[in-house]
């Protein structure tokens, strides 16, 4: 890694040594934005910085490894640092879509340092929803005013460029299917019906994800924490060098057995983020279809408008083949594809440096 391997992590995200959670988390936030590889892709430094701000994120976002690091410093801590990029991005790697989803509210959190209350929470996604109506008014307005065919071409390449962001076409194929529920639903009739009811099953299959996801990760973090206190336990029960030795080859199994768990845990991490990511993008993106149509005059035409924009964005979101792999494995490659130019420049600078690194009423 070129970018400073041995800085001190504290002054990496330029915090005192006594900053709070909140403070850190929006030390990360502000810097990994100005550092992210999307926006410096011909400064190497800049790729550099971003990873090592994560690793920094990483350490002193949890609390026992920034008891260790403050007391021993880097070389005390054993862990298998996360690719950033990744947990990032599906943060806040979705800025080019923001016209149309807004931002996030993971990201909006994070970047408060979590400190929202129940009624700034609220106010903050009010103001995004109008936003949002607003952005999809302009969007539609080519249509409803009779230029359908400039219209259509020029969302071909708008969703064409779309897809080749971060997560673009996972991101892209979300908002078609609300934009073709929500048009077929304010268009009204039977098959308006059928998609309000669509609508609902697919926010329960949503939400029924990331309680899935997130029993996942609770899962796998009660496993790392076992393992961890059956560590502790071999090291206090050592009182002999023969026991000292046993217990450490049994340390040692144990420690293999709790890198896989916790390599295991971060696609399950990221799977629960991504799920969470997608209901939000669902009742944001309904709300402010719902706000085009409140208003009488054009309905029709800005339904039939924004069921063609799904379309188009569907189309622009060309699914890969199977692969035959496991749905584990599936949710993973989805995540790895998403961000496959990070992937591989991660690697080249591996290889060069030797392995471091509704109707509407």
């Amino acid at each position: 890694r070129k970018y400073h391997p041995v800085a001190d992590y504290y002054k990496v995200l330029g915090v005192s040594r006594d900053a709070t959670e909140g403070e850190i988390k929006k030390a990360y936030y502000l810097l990994a934005r100005k550092y992210h590889p999307d926006k410096n892709k011909e400064n190497e430094d800049a790729h550099a910085r971003f990873q090592l701000l994560g690793e920094a994120y990483q350490v002193l976002s949890d609390h026992e490894m920034r008891a260790k690091y403050d007391k021993h410093g880097k070389d005390s801590l054993d862990v298998n640092f996360m690719d950033y990029a990744c947990v990032f991005t599906i943060l806040f790697g979705a800025e080019d879509f923001e016209p149309l989803i807004g931002e996030l509210i993971l990201a909006t959190a994070t970047s408060r340092g979590g400190e929202m209350d129940q009624s700034e929470m609220k106010e903050i996604q009010s103001a995004r929803v109008a936003k949002l109506v607003a952005s999809l008014k302009d969007l539609l307005s080519p249509w409803v005013h009779g230029e359908k065919e400039s219209f259509m071409k020029k969302m071909h390449l708008y969703g064409k460029e779309l897809s080749t962001c971060s997560f673009g076409e996972q991101l892209l194929r979300v908002i078609a299917n609300v934009y073709k529920i929500q048009a077929t639903k304010a268009l009204g009739g039977l098959t308006g019906l059928g998609a309000g009811m669509k609508m609902q099953k697919q926010k329960l299959k949503s939400r029924m994800k990331v309680a899935g996801a997130a029993m996942k990760v609770m899962q796998a973090h009660f496993e790392i924490q076992k393992m961890n206190e059956k560590d502790k336990k071999l090291a206090l029960g050592s009182s002999s060098s023969a026991e000292a030795s046993s217990s450490k080859g049994g340390g040692d199994g144990s420690d293999k057995k709790k890198a896989k768990m916790e390599e295991m845990a971060l696609p399950l991490v990221l799977e629960a983020m991504w799920a969470a990511n997608v209901v939000d993008i669902e009742d944001t993106v309904a709300q402010a279809c719902k706000g085009v149509f409140k208003e009488k005059v054009d309905r029709k035409e800005r339904a039939l408008a924004l069921k063609k924009l799904g379309e188009i964005f569907e189309s622009s979101a060309t699914p890969k083949p199977s692969q035959g792999l496991s749905k584990a494995q599936d949710a993973n490659q989805k995540l790895q594809d998403a961000l496959f130019k990070f992937q591989q420049k991660k690697m080249k600078d591996e290889d060069s440096e030797g392995g471091d690194v509704n109707s509407v009423d």
